[in-house]
């Protein structure tokens, strides 16, 4: 389990470098990576924190020496982990709701992260180590992607195609036109389309205005 949170992680860190460089199939791999990195926290972060492999998950030997304090915490830790790779996914791809579900990861996190900090200053257990290190990377990122704004991201990921921010921001003005909406998919196109394709994506519209002008 350990393996496959390593393997997400990498796959996400990958996906994103590919995402702001517009490169084919980002969106792809981001978003497997994230959603798949969500389910994995959720309901199996109280493995992946107290080193129970995936073998051993359903064995009643494992939970031997766990109290129920640790596993409970330990589940919504993995729980508001799980939220901020939900909202992360869901900022970047610009669907509705992404500021409140990162608002609500960051919440859960205010809630358990203090506990956390007393039982590790107390015991110096490796556990709460384990935990600290993933809400240090995936919170900090989490609070980074919540302050900054959906129209910060577009300038940065399309700064090389103004025509497509320009129609972003008309489309943040008037959310409801369809031909604004309507431009600012022609102009997505022919920021994310190698020329070739974009020439073909171009006379197949030619074709679909011909045939419906008649």
């Amino acid at each position: 389990m350990i393996k496959l949170e390593k393997i997400l992680g990498i796959s996400t860190v990958l996906g994103l470098i590919i995402y702001f460089t517009l490169l084919p199939f980002s969106n792809i791999l981001l978003a497997l990576s994230l959603t798949l990195l969500s389910f994995l926290y959720y309901p199996f972060g109280f493995a992946i924190f107290n080193r129970i492999g995936f073998r051993k998950l359903f064995k009643k030997i494992s939970y031997n020496k766990l109290s129920a304090i640790r596993i409970l915490g330990a589940i919504v830790a993995g729980l508001s982990l799980s939220t901020f790779c939900l909202g992360i996914l869901f900022k970047l791809f610009d669907f509705k709701g992404g500021n409140n579900i990162l608002i609500i990861g960051l919440a859960s996190s205010l809630i358990i992260l203090p506990f956390v900090l007393f039982k590790f200053f107390k015991s110096k257990q490796a556990f709460y180590t384990r935990i600290m290190i993933r809400f240090a990377i995936i919170g900090s990122f989490g609070i980074i992607i919540l302050c900054l704004s959906n129209l910060t991201f577009t300038k940065i990921r399309f700064h090389n195609h103004p025509e497509y921010i320009k129609a972003y921001e008309s489309y943040i003005a008037h959310p409801d036109s369809l031909e604004i909406q309507k431009k600012m998919y022609f102009e997505y196109k022919r920021a994310t389309m190698t020329t070739e394709e974009f020439d073909d994506y171009q006379r197949v519209l030619e074709l679909i205005e011909k045939k419906g002008n008649k």
